[in-house]
C-alpha cells in the first residue's frame, strides 16, 4: 500500500478570511456578531422573533487589528508586519500569539483559510 506523502503547510503563508459579520465600537474595537441560534433555519426563524440574535464578543486593541487586517487577500506574515509597525514590542511574541489566536478563531469557525486546500 502506498503511502500518502504529508504536505507541509507554512503558517506564515495562509491567508485568513472572515466568517462573520462584525461592527465597530465608539471606541474603534470590533465586536463580532455571533448567531445566537446557528445558521440552521429553525436557528435563523428563532433569531428573526426574538429581539437579541447576537451575542457580542468585543476584542481588544490588538484584537480588533488582526480581525481587520483578516481580510481575505494579507498572509498572517503580512498581518504581523502590520502589527508590529503599529504596536512595536508590545505585541511580542507576535507569532505565538498570532497562532493562538488564529487557532481560537478558526476552532470557533470565526475565519477560515482561504488559500489551505484538503489534504
Amino acid at each position: 500500500m502506498l503511502k500518502k506523502s504529508k504536505r507541509h503547510v507554512n503558517f506564515l503563508e495562509l491567508v485568513p478570511e472572515r466568517s462573520l459579520e462584525w461592527i465597530t465600537s465608539e471606541e474603534g474595537h470590533v465586536k463580532l456578531l455571533v448567531p445566537k441560534y446557528g445558521k440552521s433555519s429553525f436557528g435563523v426563524w428563532l433569531a428573526k422573533q426574538l429581539q437579541k440574535p447576537y451575542m457580542y464578543i468585543k476584542l481588544d486593541a490588538i484584537g480588533s487589528a488582526v480581525w481587520k487586517a483578516c481580510d481575505g487577500h494579507s498572509t498572517v506574515y503580512e498581518i504581523a508586519q502590520k502589527l508590529k509597525a503599529e504596536f512595536g514590542d508590545d505585541i511580542e511574541p507576535i507569532y505565538d500569539r498570532l497562532g493562538q489566536f488564529f487557532r481560537e478563531l478558526e476552532r470557533s469557525k470565526f475565519i477560515k483559510w482561504k488559500n489551505l486546500t484538503s489534504f
